[in-house]
């Protein structure tokens, strides 16, 4: 919650200004446990249900909007219901459009309302490390390939002159 002019010392001619130029701040009643769960089901579910969410305030209403396309299933994707409620990126581009103060129609609500909604593509899953024996192996025969064909190259003449170090005379 920001803080008063009185709580940071403001002169008092400067107050009535203040406060003109600070946006309202709605509070949901009781929405403070929710919001320390991080729970998306549970902010969504009591927030306001569907029928509301277009009463919310701007800033509420995207965070609605978020939450209800997270909770979004594959099946509900797959089967393209006929809903009599707004889509999700519906509400975000319209709640953007609240925040700036332009139209809904406007590219920059389009395209800012449809990226905060867009989930980002999933990495690609990392395959587990084969057994231990199996990379051992692997190494192994990749030496073994190595140096065969070192050896190849060479034309198969290859002499090892390594200096007697055990025997000094």
């Amino acid at each position: 919650m920001l803080p008063t002019p009185e709580q940071i010392g403001l002169p008092a001619h400067n107050r009535k200004a203040l406060r003109k130029s600070l946006p309202p701040t709605p509070v949901l009643p009781n929405s403070n446990p929710f919001w320390h769960r991080a729970s998306g089901k549970a902010s969504s579910s009591t927030s306001a249900p569907e029928e509301n969410a277009g009463k919310l305030p701007p800033n509420l209403g995207l965070i609605y909007a978020i939450a209800r396309k997270e909770l979004e299933t594959d099946k509900d994707k797959e089967t393209k219901k006929i809903k009599e409620h707004e889509e999700p990126h519906q509400v975000a581009i319209r709640c953007i459009a609240g925040l700036y103060g332009i139209s809904p129609d406007s590219p920059i609500a389009i395209v800012l309302g449809k990226r905060i909604i867009r989930a980002n593509p999933v990495s690609w899953q990392k395959k587990k490390a084969p057994p231990a024996p199996i990379s051992f192996l692997i190494v192994a025969l990749g030496l073994l390939l190595g140096a065969g064909i070192g050896w190849l190259l060479s034309f198969g003449s290859v002499t090892l002159k390594l200096p007697n170090l055990l025997f000094l005379h």
